[in-house]
């Protein structure tokens, strides 16, 4: 494992872009090939080569609705602009939105356009960026956009959301939906309560960083895939607190379960002024 983050940092050296860029100034997070993230929707999922991006989170719940939930693997580590802003916030497990600092002031920053989200992923491409990562309107929710890239990832699948035990209805996958059920109900990266620092816990019991009406059909991919993050230093207060937070009382959010082990290195910078022209 050790070999494989030092990889992903020589990796993220040769990325494009000199030292003026946002991946050199705020940092980046890595996703490791074998992730699995999710995409909610209200409509059933399908392919749409043409669209610029595709939004996911690490879990559904981070979603606030959607009847569809589809699997997306990354086939690749996918290396994401750390969008986050480093300013402090009032409650410590939450992040706050870059993209506002990003877009010259004035202009409408709504990601359901796609000539917004083309100028985006034009900006991203520059750097030899695969997307960002982000909170969802400032909450203690966040986010994952990717560039829409079938080298990328793959779908494995949709089915109707269902927060419960049973398996998946009316899933088009290629995955075993059954034997995944089944696998995830019994598994150690579903169920791990020592993260939770509650090792007395019933192995069966939802874990409670997950809100108990979903379930254990949607594992969070961090804890046996474990993020790597190159970051500005300006962050390691936000990522302390997140930290302390956890010991303090436990993980209760699904930011704290992809930081809870991911493996961070920090680098000093001035962050400079940088803006995309979208």
């Amino acid at each position: 494992m050790a070999r494989k983050h030092k990889t992903r940092k020589q990796n993220y050296k040769k990325l494009k872009g000199g030292n003026h860029t946002l991946k050199n100034s705020y940092g980046v997070m890595i996703i490791p090939s074998g992730s699995i993230l999710y995409h909610g929707s209200d409509v059933k999922f399908k392919e749409t080569p043409d669209k610029p991006m595709l939004f996911l989170t690490f879990h559904p719940s981070d979603w606030s609705g959607g009847t569809y939930i589809t699997r997306v693997k990354f086939i690749q580590d996918a290396y994401l602009l750390f969008m986050v802003n480093p300013k402090r916030r009032r409650y410590p497990i939450t992040l706050l939105p870059l993209l506002g600092n990003l877009v010259k002031s004035g202009r409408d920053l709504n990601k359901q356009y796609d000539n917004n989200l083309k100028c985006y992923v034009k900006e991203l491409e520059k750097e030899g960026l695969n997307g960002w990562f982000s909170s969802i309107e400032g909450n203690v929710n966040v986010e994952v956009a990717v560039i829409n890239n079938n080298a990328l990832f793959e779908i494995l699948g949709t089915d109707i959301c269902n927060r419960n035990d049973e398996p998946a209805r009316n899933a088009e996958s290629n995955y075993e939906s059954n034997d995944t059920i089944n696998n995830n109900r019994n598994s150690n990266h579903n169920n791990n309560h020592n993260i939770n620092n509650n090792s007395n816990s019933n192995n069966n019991a939802v874990p409670k960083y997950i809100p108990a009406n979903w379930g254990k059909n949607y594992p969070i991919s961090t804890i046996n895939f474990p993020l790597t993050l190159i970051i500005n230093s300006v962050y390691k207060d936000i990522i302390d607190s997140i930290h302390k937070h956890t010991r303090e009382r436990g993980i209760i959010s699904v930011v704290e379960v992809i930081f809870n082990n991911a493996t961070i290195h920090y680098f000093d910078k001035d962050i400079p002024k940088l803006a995309w022209d979208c």
